[in-house]
């Protein structure tokens, strides 16, 4: 909507657009001090996706090293949506938003919610760090399936939603051997 508000022509967009990249910055748990334990309910009553009884997340805690806060860093969460016929012809066409997420939704790709879970359970992010910075009623229920049911579901902590796409991490030395 923004690029159309600027004047853009919608099927010079559509001819031209590859994909779309989505980012938030989410701060990382202090390694010295995060405290590890069952995950809260509370949190996740009434949205699509609560995590199963016994999945273990970290909270941030504070300390010298991370001056209190319990958060020392940040990292990105990823969203790619790759630009397909289907949705270049409903772009040419000026399909209406609702049109075009259901579309999106049909390609069952990760969310920021879903790539931000993800980190939850590895332990580089809080529970509540992420409600903060996503709207946590994105989950879908596959993306918490295929997280909590798969313990090694990526060799390394440091891969992304791109990893996810395309089976090699491209922030960091893992390989996601499994995939989402």
């Amino acid at each position: 909507p923004r690029l159309l508000e600027l004047g853009l022509n919608t099927e010079l967009l559509a001819e031209n657009l590859a994909g779309i990249v989505s980012q938030r910055l989410v701060r990382r748990l202090c390694p010295a001090c995060k405290a590890s334990g069952p995950a809260d309910p509370a949190p996740w009553q009434g949205t699509l996706a609560p995590l199963p009884p016994g999945t273990v997340v970290h909270r941030a805690q504070g300390c010298p090293a991370c001056d209190f806060r319990g958060y020392r860093g940040r990292f990105a969460i990823m969203e790619i949506l790759p630009f397909d016929t289907e949705l270049h012809d409903m772009l040419a066409r000026s399909s209406g938003i609702i049109e075009l997420h259901r579309a999106v939704r049909r390609m069952g790709l990760p969310t920021l919610a879903d790539d931000g879970l993800r980190r939850v359970i590895d332990g580089s992010t809080s529970l509540e760090e992420l409600g903060r910075v996503v709207n946590l009623e994105n989950l879908r229920s596959r993306a918490v399936e295929s997280f909590c049911g798969r313990a090694s579901l990526c060799a390394s902590s440091s891969v992304s939603a791109t990893t996810a796409l395309t089976g090699t991490s491209v922030f960091g030395s893992g390989n996601c051997s499994e995939g989402w």
